[in-house]
């Protein structure tokens, strides 16, 4: 079975930063960078929308405490029967992560299960991450689909 593969470019429309130089930006760069609180808050868009499954990045946040990464989504099973969703690799910026922490989720036939949290150990992401799943049927374990998303967050 072949990967289906997205690709999700949030940075259409926004001013580009060239992030190589940040030593050298200035306090104004800075700010821009940054945003507000509530830009942040509100890292939010559609991983995937079809006939059989809702898949959506509710938001994403660092957590300095122990310096990880947390992408939390909310997923919608439009089938007739359960399935399980797993995580694969990730890749934040240049940097793979085999096994994120993220258990396998159930989902009942036609359920909306929120507040799904995966996370890395990477901080501060600086352009870019790519997230793969797979879709099981949940009684037999058989595979339904694997899924690749490539996300361009920042310039």
């Amino acid at each position: 079975m072949d990967k289906e593969r997205f690709y999700i470019d949030l940075t259409i429309g926004r001013r580009i930063f060239d992030t190589s130089k940040q030593s050298e930006w200035t306090i104004e760069e800075w700010l821009v960078w940054i945003g507000e609180p509530e830009d942040h808050a509100n890292l939010a868009f559609n991983l995937l929308e079809d006939d059989t499954l809702h898949l959506k990045v509710s938001s994403i946040y660092y957590n300095e405490s122990n310096n990880h990464m947390y992408v939390v989504f909310e997923a919608t099973n439009k089938c007739e029967k359960d399935i399980t969703l797993e995580s694969g690799t990730w890749k934040v910026d240049d940097t793979f992560f085999e096994l994120p922490n993220m258990l396998p989720i159930h989902i009942k036939a036609n359920e909306l299960k929120s507040d799904i949290e995966g996370n890395v150990a990477h901080m501060f992401m600086q352009d870019a991450i790519c997230m793969e799943f797979s879709i099981f049927e949940a009684k037999t374990r058989k595979l339904l689909r694997e899924l690749a998303f490539e996300v361009k967050v920042y310039h």
